[in-house]
């Protein structure tokens, strides 16, 4: 007689359960108390090129290092470069990719210009001293530089303060980093003229240029050279006044040349009478 094999036992479906929803249970636990990490965003590597000066002043950042920015002089430039051309791209997208490639190393060659410019014979420091030989001729090494480094006038702004120190800096300071104020180059030199000098100086330099006569050891080139410096320094003396004080004041001799060739103080300019004055002095 065979005997029959008993059913294998069904298996219990409230134990499966109860384990299913365990496992699911910890799951769910262990998503709560693990950080899920968001993926960091890719950026474009630039390497050398990455400008990391144009943050915010950091903590351990100085102005005075902020104003010294030959060391990343055009980094603001360099960043961006135009892209590459992508298979995607349309024929309008890459011509114009193109142009903007072009317009990119045509700037670059500019500025590899100016950076080899930029610490050639660059202007001496000025610290402030009010001393107006020392003052024009800071100004007129700084024009200088400007020009040969075919500078615009806010790069130049932003390099003078390598330029400046004591006083003078402090100007630079307050005015160009902390209030940056758009000052055109004339506008600048006048400013710390007025930071710089005594309230009254202009004054004075005015009363300098009335009282100013041709001494006997004084050439025509010196003297108008005399009275050009004290009208600059006095700041609202234009060409007509050097004239009438070169007239009421030179030697008579030189004088009486210019009333026989007929000149007169109101029309004659300052050119020509500087000519004439010379050649009488050298007759």
């Amino acid at each position: 007689m065979t005997g029959s094999v008993p059913p294998p036992p069904e298996p219990d479906k409230s134990d499966s359960s109860d384990s299913s929803d365990s496992e699911r249970s910890s799951t769910e636990s262990d998503a709560d108390t693990i950080p899920i990490k968001s993926p960091r965003p890719r950026t474009k590597p630039i390497g050398k090129r990455h400008n990391t000066r144009l943050n915010p002043l950091s903590e351990n950042e100085t102005y005075k290092e902020r104003a010294d920015p030959l060391h990343n002089f055009g980094a603001d430039f360099l960043a961006l470069e135009p892209e590459s051309d992508h298979d995607s791209d349309s024929v309008e997208t890459k011509r114009a990719k193109r142009i903007a490639r072009r317009e990119f190393r045509a700037k670059l060659n500019l500025l590899k210009y100016q950076q080899s410019f930029i610490k050639n014979e660059p202007p001496f420091i000025y610290n402030g001293e009010a001393n107006a030989t020392t003052f024009k001729k800071w100004v007129r090494e700084v024009r200088d530089w400007k020009d040969r480094a075919r500078l615009t006038t806010s790069q130049s702004l932003r390099l003078l303060g390598k330029y400046l120190g004591g006083q003078a800096y402090r100007f630079f300071e307050r005015d160009v980093l902390d209030l940056q104020k758009d000052y055109s180059m004339t506008e600048f030199f006048e400013q710390l003229f007025d930071y710089v000098f005594p309230p009254d100086f202009r004054m004075q330099q005015r009363q300098r240029f009335l009282e100013c006569k041709q001494e006997q050891r004084h050439t025509v080139r010196d003297y108008l050279r005399r009275l050009r410096d004290l009208a600059d320094t006095a700041g609202d003396v234009n060409e007509r006044e050097i004239v009438r004080q070169f007239w009421m004041n030179c030697k008579p001799y030189l004088k009486a040349s210019l009333v026989d060739k007929g000149y007169e103080p109101n029309t004659v300019s300052l050119e020509t009478i500087e000519k004439k004055a010379l050649r009488t002095e050298r007759a």
